[in-house]
């Protein structure tokens, strides 16, 4: 019986610690599962030029991740600026709005499902009321998600004002997760006023990692956690 003591006395120890180490890798996987930046544009500091007349602008980068932004219109002589964001100092504002014209996200999904995406939107007075938001995995053809409408909300560079945040929830939109390229467009469905605006900022796509991720983080934890206790025996 006194001889079994000595082997109790080292191996609690030794299971405690794997419990341990294994809780934290369980942690980590757990942790993984939650959302995550894909992508981030808040045109902070300042990437874009001032009074651009032109139908296009872009691409430019997101501050987190990799991607980019871009916009389109049909009327050559649109002019693009960056004016104060939803408490930013900077955003990315357009005029001579006409019916299809779009602000373009580009992003990769790679490893990701259950994408989402945040935004800031507002509108001067005159400018479109009406949008839609759509989604394409190659660039051409786009799929309406949903169909919004933008109100006249004031910013300025210091405070965040909540009216102006937009989400979707993509998570059954199953076609976009773990995609080399996904594009969302926020897209004009009105002709506003020529010197009608219409301003994007703080755009963020988010994912929840692929099950293969989290699960590989959970059976190296396993597996690290049982290399220790055999070192530990030694």
């Amino acid at each position: 019986k006194d001889s079994l003591q000595p082997k109790l006395h080292t191996e609690k120890p030794a299971m405690k610690k794997f419990f341990t180490i294994l809780s934290a890798f369980a942690l980590t996987a757990l942790a993984a599962q939650a959302q995550t930046i894909i992508a981030n544009w808040t045109f902070e500091p300042d990437p874009l030029p001032i009074n651009v007349t032109n139908s296009a602008i872009g691409p430019f980068s997101p501050a987190v991740g990799s991607g980019s932004v871009t916009g389109l219109h049909a009327v050559t002589n649109t002019v693009w600026s960056s004016p104060s964001g939803n408490g930013s100092s900077n955003s990315l504002s357009v005029n001579n709005w006409t019916t299809g014209d779009y602000f373009q996200f580009q992003f990769s999904t790679l490893t990701f499902s259950n994408i989402g995406m945040t935004w800031s939107q507002t509108r001067s007075g005159t400018g479109p009321t009406n949008f839609s938001l759509s989604y394409s995995t190659d660039g051409t053809a786009f799929t309406t998600f949903t169909n919004y409408s933008v109100a006249q909300v004031s910013w300025n560079s210091t405070s965040n004002n909540i009216a102006a945040i937009f989400t979707a929830d993509f998570a059954t939109t199953t076609s976009i997760d773990n995609q080399v390229d996904v594009y969302f467009r926020l897209v004009s469905e009105q002709t506003a006023a020529s010197g009608g605006t219409g301003r994007v900022d703080d755009i963020t796509i988010t994912g929840v990692p692929e099950p293969s991720t989290y699960a590989m983080l959970a059976l190296a934890g396993a597996g690290f956690a049982g290399y220790v206790i055999r070192r530990r025996r030694r």
